[in-house]
C-alpha cells in the first residue's frame, strides 16, 4: 500500500490544483498540499489503530472520505490509490 501511495503521488503534476485520478495529491483552498497519504493515515489511525480504546479523535485537518475496502480504492472520492 505504502508504494502503491507514492507511485501515485509522484505520477501527478504539483502544479495541477484540481484533483487527478492519476495523481495521489491535490491543493486544498489554503494552497497546501493534500495526499492520498495524507487521508489515509489519519483514517488508519483513527479507525483502526484507535477504535478499540477510549479514543475521541486526534489533532488532524485531513477529515474525508476513504474508502480501502473496496476497489477502485479512493481519497476524498477523487484520489486514487
Amino acid at each position: 500500500m505504502i508504494v502503491a501511495f507514492y507511485e501515485s503521488i509522484n505520477d501527478n503534476d504539483p502544479s495541477d490544483t484540481t484533483a487527478s485520478a492519476e495523481g495521489g495529491t491535490k491543493l486544498k483552498d489554503d494552497k497546501s498540499v493534500f495526499t492520498i497519504a495524507d487521508g489515509t493515515v489519519q483514517h488508519l489511525l483513527t479507525e483502526h489503530l484507535f477504535k478499540q480504546t477510549n479514543f475521541h479523535g486526534i489533532v488532524g485537518e485531513e477529515d474525508c472520505q476513504v474508502n480501502i475496502q473496496t476497489k477502485p480504492y479512493t481519497v476524498e472520492d477523487d484520489l486514487l490509490i
